[in-house]
């Protein structure tokens, strides 16, 4: 009996000295083992189809041995984990092969796993909203300032000086303020009394010239182009020789006296800003020449020659859009203005060019002495003789 035993494990013995064993780790455990015959073909659950000796679920840590006398493709796979790329293994008797695999967490497993530990994904990472000062509102980690903001202006709630208000109590506490600042409102600004007055003489001006209907029109203006000024940038140009009055009346009423020949706001230190919209414009005409001459004195000086002028103003209604440049010339009332008056020429200064003159007295040279000749010297290379 104990020879037939002693038989049987001997022969047991034999038959596992020619078989094969595998033996599959990864990081992180727990990892499915899956095989190929050609790592093309759909990849199956461990075992292959051959006898194998042990049991047990084909989980990492695995290990295996049998008779597989094989050439395959073996991988992993979890779930929340990239496949690793499969390693080519040879399962012929007597071989033993060893595999390790790294797992690499899919984009969704780390944000699930970050999430539930109460991270968030801010500026292409995760951080903690406490130390970073974020949080998430409406879908969107933005700073915690921010989305307080927001939150706010989704109650219909503006802010004014620190506090969060309706727009009706704002509106209130801004009136109260300005009336304590001794302003006043007049379309819809806060300015001074003297602001308002001003601006309320220039609409009053230019309406009156509006109602008369008895001008002629101010020339169109020139598109000049664009401007990175928020309202629009007005140029006027005075092309008489007369003094006039640049009147616009809007959203904000201005006035612009401009001299004979000269502009306005066409350097940069004379920039004019106006806030866009449509304005009523009027051009008032001085009633004295650049020469200092009476106009119309010099009107009846000139009705013998055929003169006709008038001075009346002139008017017309613009929009000015916002980022535009744009400009005004003013050339005279009628055309002939400007034409009649042009006997005045402008003086023009002169600049004195005459070179001063500096006297350079002459020097006199030196002239060298002309060497004396004695008596019987018949000059250089003479053999005369002296006198006996």
């Amino acid at each position: 009996m104990r020879i037939v035993r002693t038989l049987c494990a001997a022969a047991v013995a034999a038959t596992l000295a020619g078989c094969s064993s595998i033996r599959v780790a990864s990081e992180p455990p727990g990892a499915r083992v899956v095989w190929s015959p050609d790592g093309v073909e759909e990849y199956r659950e461990w075992p292959p189809n051959s006898a194998e000796l042990g049991g047990g679920v084909p989980e990492t840590p695995l290990g295996r041995s049998g008779f597989y006398g094989k050439t395959l493709f073996v991988t992993v796979e979890k779930d929340g984990y990239r496949r690793p790329l499969p390693k080519l293994v040879q399962l012929h008797p007597f071989r033993s092969e060893r595999l390790a695999f790294d797992l690499v967490e899919l984009p969704e497993t780390v944000a699930a796993r970050m999430k539930a530990n109460g991270f968030l994904f801010y500026q292409e990472k995760w951080v903690d909203p406490a130390a970073a000062g974020v949080v998430e509102y409406e879908g969107v980690v933005m700073p915690t300032d921010a989305a307080y903001l927001l939150g706010q202006l989704s109650k219909g709630l503006v802010e004014y000086k620190g506090q969060w208000l309706t727009a009706k109590a704002k509106a209130a506490r801004e009136e109260a303020d300005y009336k304590a600042e001794g302003l006043v409102q007049y379309k819809g600004r806060w300015i001074t009394p003297e602001a308002a007055e001003t601006e309320a003489r220039i609409d009053a001006e230019v309406a009156a010239v509006a109602k008369g209907k008895d001008y002629p029109d101010i020339e169109a203006p020139r598109m000049l182009g664009r401007s990175d000024a928020g309202g629009a940038q007005v140029q006027m140009v005075n092309s008489t020789p007369q003094a006039i009055r640049f009147l616009f009346s809007g959203p904000i009423s201005r006035e612009f006296p401009i001299q004979p020949f000269r502009s306005f706001g066409v350097s940069a230190e004379e920039r004019t800003i106006l806030d866009a919209g449509r304005y009523e414009i009027a051009v008032i005409p001085s009633t004295v020449d650049a020469a200092g001459r009476n106009v119309a004195d010099v009107i009846e000086s000139m009705r013998g020659v055929g003169g006709s002028l008038r001075l009346d103003p002139s008017w017309a209604s613009w929009p000015l859009a916002s980022g535009s440049i744009i400009s005004f010339n003013y050339t005279g009332i009628q055309g002939d203005l400007q034409e009649s008056l042009t006997r005045f020429d402008e003086p023009t200064p002169e600049l004195n060019v005459e070179q001063p003159v500096i006297e350079i007295p002459e020097i006199e040279i030196p002239r060298p002495e002309t060497p004396r000749r004695f008596q019987g010297d018949s000059g250089p290379g003479g053999g005369g003789g002296r006198n006996r």
